[in-house]
């Protein structure tokens, strides 16, 4: 089952702490390439990329507050050109 994620984009709102974190760690483990957003944890989440990626994961950091209309279709442009797609969106941003 977790091969079925081999490949697939996934983009996870409030990911460089706690649950977002795990999930982002559980996907690129699955081999999913994964798009790490943060707000104000830019520490957190660059140290999260760079783990993620030292285990050979694709990883994209994307900021913004995800309130703001503006933000959210800034941060699926960018996964977009990064990626080309997005298989699986995790709303987890508190």
């Amino acid at each position: 089952m977790m091969e079925d994620l081999k490949g697939k984009t996934v983009l996870i709102t409030g990911a460089s702490t706690g649950i977002g974190a795990a999930a982002a760690r559980a996907f690129a483990a699955a081999g999913s390439r994964v798009v790490v957003h943060y707000n104000e944890s830019r520490e957190p989440a660059e140290a999260l990329a760079k783990e993620l990626e030292s285990g050979g994961a694709e990883v994209l950091l994307a900021a913004g507050d995800v309130t703001k209309e503006e933000n959210v279709k800034r941060i699926v442009a960018e996964t977009m050109a990064a990626f080309g797609r997005i298989d699986v969106l995790i709303n987890n941003a508190g």
